[in-house]
């Protein structure tokens, strides 16, 4: 499943993970289409429009003591897709490399990704670079962790030629954007600065991380789009770049091992982009969900 916005995004499909070496190796498989939900019960249906498959393999990292590293492939096909350069028929091939892991009270998170493939008769070259890095201040009060985010994703270079350089993030969750989900990661520059507080006895009890985003747009020449990769605005004649800012605030109480409550708020100001093509009014997102693991 994935988390998007109002109702979860689920898969019908195959999984297949073999642990190999002392499980500190995982490679893994998996062939999916995303389940249309109905108003019934157990009534669901596969999309027939979109597929997914993919690979990808995880072992450790010979370069850094207590890291990670992953490879992974990931092939998609959608009858149709609309991106500021058109809709059209999509089929993509995604090949990603992730460092992940921690060092004393560093940890980090670097993801590489490269796309290519077919937009009805445009070719695909897109890509994008995300990266998180963190400094843990584990033995002061509330175990606070301080963290920089600076993603970019492609944009398209010109909506008239014959070749899509907007990324395509496939099945995004809303988290890019702090559950509001206004800005997707295409054609787009995220500067996201965090501060994680942890609360109660031993920082087990509750969890306080405020953030605050940044957009901007990567090309002039492509539009913005939601964290669903719908397009929200083409871009055509508004030669602004940035987006929106968004700060965020969100606490996660734990009442024991199976229940938690989560609630988020978040603030939108728009930035010159949206205001150039109104409606551009600040948006307030409020959620509060309740979670139990079996």
């Amino acid at each position: 499943t994935r988390e998007p916005q109002n109702v979860r995004q689920r898969f019908d499909g195959l999984r297949m993970e073999l642990l190999a070496h002392k499980s500190s190796w995982r490679i893994g498989w998996l062939a999916t289409k995303p389940v249309l939900p109905k108003k019934g019960v157990f009534d669901d249906v596969p999309d027939h429009s979109t597929t997914f498959a993919g690979g990808y393999l995880i072992m450790p990292n010979p370069l850094l003591h207590g890291g990670n590293i992953s490879f992974y492939s990931a092939g998609y096909w959608k009858k149709r897709a609309t991106y500021a350069h058109g809709s059209a028929s999509e089929a993509r091939l995604t090949l990603g490399h992730r460092w992940f892991g921690a060092s004393k009270a560093v940890d980090y998170n670097e993801e590489f990704i490269v796309q290519v493939g077919s937009f009805g008769h445009s070719d695909i070259r897109a890509w994008v670079i995300a990266t998180d890095t963190g400094y843990n201040l584990s033995r002061r009060r509330w175990h606070p962790r301080f963290a920089l985010g600076l993603n970019i994703a492609s944009g398209d270079r010109d909506r008239n030629d014959a070749r899509l350089q907007t990324y395509n993030a496939l099945f995004n969750n809303s988290a890019y954007s702090d559950k509001a989900g206004l800005v997707g990661p295409a054609n787009a520059i995220n500067l996201n600065p965090t501060a994680r507080f942890s609360l109660g006895k031993n920082g087990a009890r509750a969890t306080l991380l405020i953030e605050w985003n940044s957009f901007w747009r990567t090309r002039l020449t492509d539009g913005v789009y939601l964290a669903s990769g719908a397009l929200l605005r083409t871009g055509v004649n508004n030669t602004a770049r940035f987006v929106a800012t968004q700060p965020t605030a969100q606490f996660v109480y734990r009442f024991d091992s199976h229940f938690d409550l989560t609630s988020i708020y978040t603030h939108v100001f728009p930035g010159q982009f949206l205001k150039n093509t109104p409606p551009a009014k600040g948006l307030d997102y409020v959620t509060t969900y309740a979670t139990y693991r079996f």
